[in-house]
């Protein structure tokens, strides 16, 4: 299997690449043995920016060689490096965040036939971990897009001759400082507590029948230390939260309505206030939580005093001073174990799920996984760039500082390091401050995040919260009529001649091999209106693409029915290429490659683009492939709700559109009105309606590129509520 990675090599023997190369041949020395089926093919074009450099070490045990872009298999110079070419399963993927899960899959299986069944556990709970695509998540977005961009920006600044006296900390650096302020979610939580919450009871009630009066006091003294679950890659931490804590909580709400010291409301923050730079609610409530301690605190305190040998000792225990206990030392110890003890036990015997307390250790939260491997692969190379003296940084970004410690010292990480090449001893001076700063002042900006009401956090879906409010509903449509925008209305280029003879389809072609019956009759009738208008427009030698091919079915049948065409189908779901993969080798299509990649890493000449029912924005990145590529396109639109501004899209699309007044707001509530178009529903013609302004927009900017653009609906009309259909030639 082929990995294909930007890089050149450098006289000295190391490699210079970008930040995405060596994430990749970071994880490839974290997987070993077990990676040895790669063969890393680094790709000469010199033209990164913020490059960094590879040591020889890293690359001493992998199989590599260097070959010219010119030189790169066609089916992978269509995709963004890096790719990984897996030709058995008749498969190109690209993007780091899928390769890398890639690299992670074959090393599993390798690895299960040694018994080790750890590797795995870098995908997280249910392989999900880095598993959407950017435009869907905005945790892969910071992973893969963001963070390396901002990292290979700071790596070419400090590497300048001249650096700046004052440097704000990078937006980008501080959303992965905040993300660790969030509370880690997790799936089935309740029912993982209960299970630590019946270890915990267990243990103690164990502990204090058949302990001594040295254990007891350790468990009495340790009862609300962090507490730790051994793990393959890093252990997970929890802790009992005090009383104090679970008397803090009656009053300290920060979900509703709290409002920082500059008076903002809730809307406007982010577990920080972005406008006025606030966090020092969390700092005041951490140091709250030291001063105030339960009474259980103070009589651990106590205890710990009386194992002393001091023999002037004071004591204070709801109120008594003990004083001159050299004597009673004995007695007192007794009484205040028994009173130690018993007060514990009554509290345990209050403890909830609520009680237990999961640490954010890791960057997607309780556990380790790829994300952090390839978070700290930026981090290092990007403190590297600063010559290690970034202690005034890190002490800006204390959380990132306190993860970082805690990563380089796990077992794993630090061997792969070490062998990697990293100065770890730099690296571990650097965290503790001894290696100073630079004359650099790190500030945070006084306006790191724009905050608006319905900005998403960063978490593993960024989608809108916005809601297709009435009254924004009839305010657009007011601005609609008064700007007089109408939609513009065409005909099918096969008329009502859009049947395919499916008796003659073989099993394998059709959507009856894996849909239930009682769907594939409305299947059919989708597929065979997208399946002729792309027959009407195609020539022989064609390059058809299906993005966001799903299972296929679209793209299986073009390719069944025009053998003399190419067909590619294009999708970031490993599922479902698979089943697409299963059935391309029962039809024996010898004209079908598969790419599993975002749409925009796809960057191959194609003739054709088709997509049916492509999701909110994926819409629209579709057809700007197709105008940028001059390529034809055939396009059934969906989830017009889930439309927004994203660092590849812009609404609205058409310059038509922009000169009507209408904005990004504007577009979004006509796409939440154009979801409401199933029968029988009151709001189903203004729904169809809104639903062909948004189309609309996308005919025009396509038209205003040179197109000749067709916004017809498929045949019959009851096949799908999502029936409007964009056909373009030129």
């Amino acid at each position: 299997m082929y990995i294909y990675l930007e890089g050149c090599a450098a006289e000295d023997g190391s490699i210079t690449a970008p930040l995405s190369s060596a994430v990749v041949v970071y994880v490839v020395n974290y997987c070993a043995p077990y990676a040895n089926i790669f063969h890393i093919c680094f790709v000469d074009s010199n033209t990164w920016h913020g490059s960094i450099s590879i040591t020889p070490e890293a690359v001493q045990d992998l199989s590599t060689s260097f070959i010219h872009a010119a030189d790169v298999p066609r089916m992978v110079q269509n995709c963004v490096l890096p790719v990984i070419d897996d030709t058995e399963a008749c498969m190109v993927r690209c993007g780091l965040c899928c390769v890398v899960r890639h690299i992670i899959y074959p090393c599993h299986e390798w690895a299960l036939k040694q018994g080790d069944s750890s590797i795995q556990e870098l995908l997280g709970f249910r392989e999900g971990s880095l598993k959407a695509c950017s435009e869907v998540s905005g945790w892969t977005k910071l992973c893969e897009v963001e963070l390396p961009d901002t990292v290979a920006e700071l790596i070419h600044l400090f590497r300048q001759n001249s650096q700046p006296c004052m440097l704000d900390i990078p937006e980008d650096l501080m959303k992965f400082e905040l993300h660790f302020d969030q509370e880690p979610l997790l799936h089935n939580d309740d029912k993982k507590k209960r299970l630590l919450l019946k270890d915990i009871i267990s243990d103690f009630e164990t502990k204090i029948a058949n302990g001594n009066d040295s254990e007891i006091n350790v468990c009495i003294q340790n009862f609300f230390e962090k507490r730790d679950v051994v793990c393959s890659h890093g252990n997970m931490y929890y802790r009992v939260r005090t009383l104090q804590e679970r008397e803090n909580t009656k009053y300290d709400n920060f979900e509703n309505g709290e409002k920082c010291k500059f008076g903002c409301s809730e809307k406007k923050l982010i577990k920080w206030c972005a406008k006025c730079n606030d966090r020092e609610r969390f700092r005041c409530k951490q140091e709250k939580q030291n001063r105030n301690y339960s009474r259980l605190e103070d009589v651990n305190t106590a205890l710990t005093t009386l194992n002393l040998k001091n023999e002037g000792s004071n004591i204070v225990i709801n109120g008594d001073i003990g004083t001159n206990f050299g004597e009673r030392m004995t007695n007192k110890t007794h009484l205040l174990r028994t009173e130690a003890v018993e007060e514990l036990r009554m509290y345990v015997q209050s403890l909830t799920v609520k009680d237990i307390v999961y640490e954010h250790t890791y960057s997607e939260g309780i556990c380790f996984t790829v994300a952090d491997i390839i978070l700290f692969v930026y981090t290092y190379h990007m403190l590297e760039a600063m010559n290690f003296q970034v202690s005034q940084l890190l002490e800006c970004l204390p959380n990132i500082k306190k993860w970082l410690s805690h990563v380089q010292h796990l077992p794993r990480m630090h061997q792969t390091s070490n062998k990697y090449g990293f100065n770890m001893t730099a690296l571990g001076h650097c965290i503790s401050g001894e290696n100073g700063t630079l004359n650099v002042e790190f500030t945070i900006p006084a306006v790191t995040l724009i905050v608006e009401e319905d900005t998403p956090e960063i978490g593993r879906s960024a989608k809108s919260k916005q809601r297709a409010l009435r009254r924004e509903i009839a305010r657009v449509m007011k601005k609609v009529k008064d700007e007089k925008v109408q939609p513009t209305l065409g005909q099918h280029p096969c008329g009502r001649s859009v049947q395919i003879a499916w008796p003659a389809v073989p099993h394998e072609a059709s959507p009856k091999c894996e849909l239930p019956e009682k769907r594939v009759a409305r299947k059919c009738e989708q597929l065979e209106n997208l399946a002729t208008a792309v027959m009407s427009i195609a020539q022989s030698g064609d390059v058809i693409v299906d993005f966001c091919s799903g299972t296929g079915h679209l793209g299986i049948i073009i390719a069944y029915l025009r053998p003399d065409c190419k067909v590619y189908l294009v999708e970031n779901k490993e599922r479902s290429l698979r089943s697409a993969r299963d059935r391309v080798r029962q039809l024996s299509l010898g004209n079908v490659v598969l790419y599993q990649c975002n749409l925009d890493y796809f960057r191959g000449h194609f003739n054709v683009g088709v997509c049916l029912h492509a999701c909110g924005v994926a819409t629209d990145l579709v057809l700007q492939q197709c105008i940028n590529r001059q390529a034809k396109f055939v396009i059934c639109p969906c989830c017009y709700g889930n439309i927004r501004n994203t660092h590849l899209i812009s609404y609205p699309r058409s310059q038509q559109f922009r000169d009507r007044n209408l904005d990004e707001k504007d577009l979004t509530v006509l796409g939440h009105a154009a979801d409401q178009t199933e029968e029988n529903i009151d709001l189903q013609e203004q729904g169809r309606f809104c639903m062909n302004l948004v189309d609309t927009d996308r005919a025009s900017i396509a038209r205003e590129q040179g197109y000749t653009v067709s916004l017809c609906s498929l045949q019959p009309l009851s096949c799908t509520p999502k029936n409007n259909l964009l056909v373009g030639t030129r």
